[in-house]
């Protein structure tokens, strides 16, 4: 939002442009969520420019509304530990694609594996350090310079074929095992 703030003040004519949305920020019942963006974007003043959808939406509407974005943004959390859990249909949409991410998450290495042209932008412990690197995408963005995000051969590794077939191996070792060991169980 330090970005976006720079950039409403610098060249409004092209940050204007931009609007972001963040959709399923709770986990709270429908129509019972509480806002967790919006005050921070009233923060920094940037609230014209930002919607927040606290209630959860299905896979398939998800899907349908990344197909509709212009480009994606994946906010990460300060909890290495935490994924987004849409991370692969996000890489699969082929859109321009800035993912923040604690340095130490998985979805680091899975998206720099898998993707090219995927801005992934890590921090440590504070982020603060990103909004000239922010402001440029967004430029660029406002400016309609996209680089779309495409997938490595690497994305196989994570495909719903090859997990299933994965899962698949270890549920015919199970069996054989017990085949072998002559149980019932």
């Amino acid at each position: 939002f330090k970005a976006l703030k720079k950039g409403l003040l610098s060249k409004p004519e092209v940050f204007n442009k931009l609007k972001f949305y963040f959709i399923g920020t709770s986990y709270a019942p429908s129509g019972t969520g509480t806002t967790t963006i919006l005050p921070l974007a009233i923060q920094y003043g940037v609230n014209d420019n930002v919607i927040e959808i606290t209630d959860r939406i299905s896979y398939y509407h998800t899907i349908l509304t990344l197909q509709q974005a212009d480009a994606l943004f994946i906010p990460g959390s300060e909890d290495p530990k935490y994924t987004a859990s849409k991370i692969y249909p996000y890489m699969q949409i082929h859109k321009p694609l800035l993912a923040i991410f604690n340095k130490n998450s998985s979805a680091v290495a899975t998206l720099n594996e898998c993707t090219d042209n995927a801005i992934v932008l890590t921090f440590n412990e504070n982020a603060t350090y990103l909004a000239d690197t922010l402001y440029q995408v967004l430029l660029d963005w406002g400016n309609n310079v996209y680089k779309f995000a495409t997938l490595t051969t690497k994305f196989e590794n994570y495909s719903a074929k090859t997990l299933t077939g994965k899962q698949t191996e270890l549920f015919i070792e199970a069996i054989n095992h017990f085949e072998t060991k002559n149980t019932n169980a």
